[in-house]
């Protein structure tokens, strides 16, 4: 039912001037705050007068009256769309000062109970009756939340349904400008597959090196140019070029010392039985070329072994000649084994240090005098 309030609009925070009159469907109060739309928008007035006699109002200018409303209308213009939304803020209120002081007397009651064999049936009972209580509570919150949620599942549910009807035209539209995007993709990858063979058949890569010079995703984007993948790809070719010399380097290194050693042995040793230790990270050339002439000179022992000493009038078992089968065995070719530094403080007197020297040049070990100082 249409009532009939008064109101004054609202200037810097205080009502000002006259006072107009408005229909409402709402129930206000003197003092509230309020809004009417307007030709300047919507504005802010407050009541100052409720519950006006129809009889106050000529009967032909109520039809002419603007209603007011008790919530702010929230208008939002984005892409082209208005959203009208009237956002009324929830508010409960509940007479909760009088309702403590009531429950905290009437808890006095059970807060003296003493469980005792006599007194367990009543306290039973009382337990029941704070449990009714309690639930009562509990049941009223949950009532209440859900009338509160209720319009705010409606809203979700309805802008859900807006979104749905955008979703529906907007889909077909995606997948179309996919099928186009991924084909320029495909059309970038074949290009950057034509630069790459150009470029590694100009760089004369191998195909080690040539197979580390695939298309990167940076290649496919629609916003790649040519020219920019042309350079991009030179750049790693150059870098995969001068990996590839060093490498040449190193093998034509170690297969000069093979050849060297193979002059003077007749089982020849080959680039491919040191294949582990030049693919493996933890050797270097250094290492690698210790290890071939270790091998070379053992095929040598076994080739050209010492010529055997009389025998002499000696018992048998005396002169058995253990060590030929040794060397005899050394005629297999071995795998080579895994190379260790060992850096040892060895602090003695200089005729021992050149007993040491000696020892290890005529056994064959490979090391090298970092420093030498005078203690």
């Amino acid at each position: 039912m249409d009532k009939l309030i008064k109101a004054k609009f609202i200037k810097d925070g205080e009502p000002y001037g006259r006072q107009y009159t408005y229909l409402t469907k709402e129930d206000v109060q003197y003092g509230q705050k309020v809004y009417a739309d307007t030709q300047h928008g919507e504005a802010e007035l407050i009541v100052t007068d409720v519950n006006i006699p129809k009889s106050e109002v000529p009967e032909d200018v109520i039809p002419k009256l603007k209603y007011i409303h008790t919530a702010k209308q929230e208008e939002i213009t984005t892409e082209g769309l208005s959203f009208d939304a009237e956002l009324v803020l929830p508010s409960v209120k509940i007479n909760y000062e009088e309702l403590k002081a009531e429950l905290e007397n009437k808890l006095k009651e059970y807060s003296t109970l003493v469980i005792t064999e006599e007194t367990l049936p009543g306290c039973k009972a009382a337990q029941k009756e704070l449990a009714g209580l309690r639930n009562t509570i509990d049941r009223y919150r949950k009532d209440k939340k859900k009338e509160l949620e209720a319009p705010i599942k409606v809203f979700e549910a309805q802008c859900k349904d807006l979104v749905a009807l955008i979703e529906k035209v907007e889909q077909p539209i995606k997948e179309g400008i996919q099928v186009y995007d991924n084909a320029k993709k495909d059309d970038k990858r074949e290009k950057a597959e034509t630069i790459i063979a150009e470029v590694v058949e100009s760089a004369g890569l191998n195909e080690k090196y040539a197979n580390r010079l695939f298309v990167v995703d940076k290649y496919t984007n629609l916003t790649a140019t040519e020219k920019a993948v042309r350079e991009d790809v030179e750049t790693r070719a150059f870098a995969l070029r001068v990996e590839q010399e060093r490498e040449q380097e190193r093998l034509d290194i170690i297969q000069s010392v093979i050849d060297s050693e193979n002059e003077r042995i007749t089982a020849k040793m080959d680039i491919i039985d040191f294949q582990n230790l030049i693919d493996s990270s933890n050797f270097k050339t250094k290492d690698i070329i210790a290890t071939i002439k270790g091998r070379a000179e053992r095929i040598y022992a076994a080739e050209h072994p010492a010529p055997k000493e009389e025998s002499n009038p000696e018992p048998v078992q005396e002169q058995k000649p253990e060590p030929v089968k040794s060397e005899i065995k050394q005629e297999e070719p071995e795998e080579p084994q895994p190379m260790y530094k060992v850096v040892i403080d060895v602090r003695e007197p200089v005729g021992r240090i050149r007993e040491l020297g000696g020892f290890l040049k005529n056994h064959g070990y490979n090391y090298t005098v970092i420093e030498q100082t005078r203690l």
